[in-house]
């Protein structure tokens, strides 16, 4: 507790930070939150009472002789992140947070700092929609807050990333997990390409074979050994699905349809005076889509993951 002067903060522009409502001065509020920078809040101490034992317990701390009548708390978050941080749960206000990087900070100071559990169910709703963008970022957090269902689907989301090559500088997420957490997320991300290139090896599990151009023409040349039983395969499409299976070692989950191998692939075919020629897009595409996509999901839904 603190019984210093007021002092407004200056931003770099010269505007001052004033907080909005419901944080502004007012005759029902009952303490005062100081930032770092010396910002006032104006709050009802039984809201923050009731959602954070910590608040609980810095209420119930006896006040100094001359201590103003609202009673004011020091608190080490600066302006900028106690509103967005009281804004997150604090009756009658609206959300501010506008990066994963914020909400990342917003949690840390909630949840690890103050024990604010009840956040968490919404905070999960507000990290979600950056899983395909920001799987590792989000993995990240989730790794933090244990939760395993938003981890499950970044780790899988990180399936896309070339996460076990060298060469690309280290992301900064990995700023926010431990060693064994990513280490998990590398075996995750090598048993997963492992079993996705399993796929490419054996193709038995191509159960009607005759629907696809490249095993029923006759015309353009064959791969030189068999690849299903029974059946050869034209030499243009197992060019194609190797080349894929190279990517697919370093980038499991990587996007089939959008790889411009799939161009070469149909160019190829075109030079086929056979069925190649006319069926190989429209079979490629039923076969990227309802065959092969699926049971890459299949198989890597196979593989044991954990944090």
């Amino acid at each position: 507790m603190s019984a210093s002067t007021e002092i407004v903060e200056v931003l770099p522009d010269g505007d001052v930070f004033i907080p909005a409502y419901p944080f502004s001065p007012s005759p029902i509020a009952d303490t005062i939150l100081r930032s770092s920078d010396g910002v006032d809040f104006y709050v009802l101490r039984g809201v923050l009472s009731l959602v954070s034992s910590i608040f609980e317990t810095m209420f119930r701390l006896p006040q100094p002789d001359g201590a103003p009548a609202i009673p004011i708390v020091d608190l080490q978050e600066n302006s900028a992140v106690l509103d967005r941080a009281l804004r997150f749960f604090y009756p009658g206000t609206r959300l501010t947070v506008a990066t994963l990087e914020e909400l990342g900070e917003i949690l840390e100071v909630l949840v690890s700092k103050y024990d604010i559990q009840s956040v968490l169910e919404t905070a999960k709703q507000h990290v979600k929609p950056y899983i395909v963008s920001r799987p590792l970022a989000v993995y990240a957090i989730a790794f933090a807050h244990r939760w395993e269902d938003v981890g499950l689907l970044a780790a899988r989301e990180c399936l896309k990333l070339p996460l076990r090559v060298p060469d690309p500088p280290a992301p900064p997420e990995l700023a926010y997990l431990t060693s064994t957490a990513y280490y998990n997320l590398l075996c995750y991300h090598l048993h997963c390409a492992e079993a996705v290139r399993k796929i490419a090896q054996d193709m038995s599990w191509i159960k009607d074979p005759r629907c696809f151009c490249w095993f029923d023409c006759g015309t353009c040349p064959q791969n030189p050994t068999l690849v299903h039983t029974g059946r050869w395969c034209r030499l243009w499409f197992m060019q194609f699905f190797n080349a894929m299976a190279d990517l697919q070692a370093v980038t499991p989950r990587i996007e089939l349809g959008l790889q411009p191998l799939i161009f070469e692939a149909m160019g190829k075919a075109a030079d086929c005076d056979g069925r190649c020629r006319t069926k190989a897009p429209p079979d490629l595409h039923n076969f990227i889509t309802n065959i092969w996509a699926p049971k890459i999901e299949e198989e890597i839904s196979k593989v044991e993951w954990k944090f």
